[in-house]
């Protein structure tokens, strides 16, 4: 009796183990294949480190790219908005003065506080070229005689002619002036043929800056020109782009007895441009030439 029971006992001793020890090697195979399923394609928690890095990679130079366009973009916006701002200028010019419109003149541009260009001939009223002058206003050389015929008839003629209106700036001012204004400008039609070319490139060379001009009020069509007909000549010019392609204007008046109504348009002129969002200035030797036929 006790001889079997001893054996039953052994023998389900034996099936238990035999039961753990076919549990201990099944083990390793289920753990290994939970782990190579973790790692399948397709598995949403996964994403190789390779992929991911590159992933960041792509979206950190994307990022950058974008960021630098925007920068550019922003630097060239303001860069142009500068540039632009800094070119709308307008020049207020007046040739032929001083004469016995001068301070009426003068008036009118301390009333809307901006400054002009006066280029200036000997004339009677040579004692307001001081009063130009301490106001803040450019003196140009125009001219001592204007007559076309005597100044253009050489080059020496010329400059003989401009040294004489250059003493009389410097006797009443003090000033050693170098902007200048040809009569007529340099497209003018009275000069013999090649001789404003010649002249004009001389002009460079002794160090003198001419200018002409982009808009034209042409008062200098008769004594007297109509108001309208100035404001109208005015705006006509302004409106051509070629004339103001870089954003200046350049204004031609005259100071003279006979330019009563130019000093009546005057304000309504000021007040068009500055509508147009322009500041006024001076022309002085530093300032970018407005020519229309640069010395070459």
């Amino acid at each position: 009796m006790l001889k079997s029971l001893f054996v039953s006992i052994k023998n389900v001793n034996l099936i238990l183990f035999c039961i753990l020890l076919l549990t201990f090697l099944t083990l390793p195979s289920y753990s290994s294949q939970v782990e190579n399923n973790s790692s399948e394609p397709g598995n949403e928690n996964s994403i190789p480190v390779s992929n991911a890095n590159n992933t960041s990679n792509k979206n950190s130079n994307k990022t950058a790219t974008v960021s630098k366009k925007s920068q550019e973009s922003k630097k060239t916006s303001k860069s142009n908005s500068k540039a632009y701002d800094k070119e709308k200028i307008c020049y207020l010019t007046f040739d032929d003065g001083p004469s016995e419109r001068t301070l009426e003149i003068l008036k009118i541009l301390k009333e809307y506080e901006v400054k002009a260009t006066f280029f200036v001939i000997a004339s009677k009223k040579n004692e307001y070229l001081k009063q130009i002058a301490n106001e803040g206003h450019a003196i140009g050389l125009h001219s001592y005689l204007h007559d076309y015929k005597k100044i253009y008839k050489s080059e020496k003629a010329f400059f003989d002619d401009l040294d004489k209106i250059s003493d009389v700036v410097k006797k009443e001012t003090g000033l050693n002036s170098k902007v200048i204004r040809f009569p007529g400008g340099t497209s003018n039609q009275k000069a013999p043929k090649g001789m404003m070319k010649k002249i004009a490139k001389s002009a460079t060379d002794k160090g003198y800056v001419y200018f002409d001009w982009n808009c034209d009020t042409k008062d200098s069509w008769g004594n007297n020109v109509k108001k309208k007909d100035i404001i109208k000549s005015l705006k006509e010019t302004y409106k051509n782009p070629y004339l103001k392609q870089d954003g200046r204007v350049c204004v031609l008046m005259h100071d003279s007895l006979y330019k009563k109504t130019t000093v009546k348009a005057l304000p309504d002129i000021i007040k068009f441009f500055k509508k147009e969002g322009y500041t006024f200035e001076i022309l002085t030797e530093e300032t970018t030439p407005i020519q229309h036929s640069p010395a070459k």
